[in-house]
């Protein structure tokens, strides 16, 4: 087993020179299950990143770990792989579509693929249609110089929490009912009324809602 250093992943089994990346802790585990001999290894849990490796139906080493949500995260554990000797890397995982014509199952290849800046780059220039980016970011970009007045928000927010998360919360102390209850009063609220807007507008100059 390799003994390099590394910062967030703790090695525990081999790690294979291919690598699946699943975001999902739990898929990682249904993924390993369903393509390792048994019973697969752990190779990580630190962090809560479950990793696995075993052998594949080719008779050939297979590691499987989870990078949890988001590029960033992404970014770290695979730089952390290769490092540990990983030399290809496969982001696995679900996506949401925006064009209703496709159905579940469709086989899409990707042409191009962009950073956020050259996305909003691209749009400027006419050379995308739409892009699908964090809603405060583009509110900026949106109002700024660099879009060049060129763009507008359409349709209205995607929040689904299996994509997105349950959005940014108040951290309060373990037991303090009372004190969650009120803030969760509160802002319902200020919601009702809406004022959510008003306060939102007040700070960022464009409303994504």
């Amino acid at each position: 087993m390799t003994t390099t250093a590394v910062t967030h992943l703790s090695p525990c089994a081999e790690l294979a020179e291919r690598v699946l990346l699943p975001g999902d802790p739990h898929r990682a585990l249904s993924v390993a299950q369903a393509l390792l001999e048994k019973p697969p290894r752990m190779f990580n849990h630190s962090r809560g990143l479950w990793g696995y490796s075993g052998i594949a139906a080719d008779g050939e080493p297979l590691t499987i770990q989870s990078t949890g949500m988001g590029g960033p995260s992404a970014a770290i554990v695979s730089e952390e792989l290769i490092a540990l000797g990983a030399r290809r890397l496969v982001r696995i995982g679900t996506c949401a579509a925006l064009d209703d014509r496709l159905e579940l199952g469709a086989l899409l290849a990707a042409e191009t693929v962009l950073a956020l800046d050259g996305a909003s780059a691209a749009l400027r220039k006419g050379e995308v249609d739409f892009i699908f980016g964090d809603a405060i970011s583009l509110a900026f970009w949106i109002n700024g110089t660099d879009s060049g007045d060129c763009c507008a928000f359409s349709g209205g927010p995607f929040v689904e929490s299996r994509f997105f998360g349950e959005g940014i919360g108040i951290a309060v102390r373990k037991g303090n009912d009372v004190l969650r209850q009120a803030l969760n009063w509160a802002l319902f609220r200020v919601w009702e009324k809406g004022r959510y807007t008003d306060l939102w507008l007040r700070y960022f100059s464009v409303s994504p809602f």
